[in-house]
């Protein structure tokens, strides 16, 4: 329908793009501090709906049509916060569709689109089959048991383990679990998806000259070497408009 024509923002966005697995979560929200800009995420989103807004398709166990969840986003991006800094979106857009929607309709301009990588989706496998979340009822541990390692492509991703340092047992006492669909067929067909969906998508902004491709070799030590070169392009952008 119309979304009619919000006030234009005066920064844009910061499209973070990768595979599950990859840890796009947290660096979104690492850089979200960093540089001071609200992280908008798709599954936030629609976790935040009120009541009743999306039974008619999460009771059948169907996706959330995509034009709904673009009215999501763009109803977030209209909030005060947003049109002040600019925003980092996470899981938006998803299509090429909802890529032109955010440009025509929003007016708004993506300044980046960051795609993290691993150096190979065996990595990403591995890292997806660690995940661990406490059994506990109200207990938010969440853990990963992979180690990857790989000195000769400069690949160090130790586990993130609890405090104890075991593999089955939270800090609290109980005993972690995987998620039920973390299983190496369900994960390979993810990732599987993922590239499917997202080629398009990567073409799209590569075009557009606002692609960034980043190789994450050491997990969270690469943080300052991301946020660094994030800032770059952001300042590069912002100067050239």
């Amino acid at each position: 329908g119309d979304r009619g024509r919000p006030a234009a923002m005066s920064r844009g966005a910061l499209v973070m793009l990768g595979p599950p697995g990859v840890g796009k979560g947290t660096y979104g929200r690492l850089l979200a501090r960093a540089l001071g800009r609200p992280l908008v995420t798709s599954g936030d989103l629609l976790r935040a709906q009120p009541k009743g807004r999306l039974d008619r398709w999460t009771n059948s166990g169907q996706l959330v049509p995509d034009e709904v969840v673009t009215d999501m986003v763009f109803e977030r991006l209209r909030e005060p916060d947003a049109l002040a800094s600019g925003v980092i979106l996470d899981g938006f857009p998803r299509t090429v569709v909802q890529a032109k929607a955010l440009e025509t309709d929003l007016g708004q301009p993506v300044e980046l689109v960051l795609k993290l990588a691993l150096k190979r989706d065996q990595y990403l496998v591995d890292k997806l089959l660690g995940r661990r979340l406490c059994s506990r009822a109200g207990c938010d541990g969440s853990y990963n048991v992979a180690h990857v390692e790989n000195p000769e492509e400069g690949v160090f991703m130790p586990a993130l383990l609890p405090k104890n340092g075991s593999h089955d047992t939270c800090d609290c006492g109980s005993p972690l679990r995987m998620r039920a669909d973390d299983t190496e067929t369900v994960v390979r067909d993810r990732l599987a998806v993922y590239e499917r969906e997202t080629l398009p998508l990567r073409d799209f902004y590569r075009e557009r000259g606002v692609l960034e491709e980043f190789t994450i070799l050491r997990g969270l030590d690469d943080m300052p070497q991301l946020e660094t070169l994030v800032k770059r392009r952001l300042s590069a952008t912002a100067s050239s408009s």
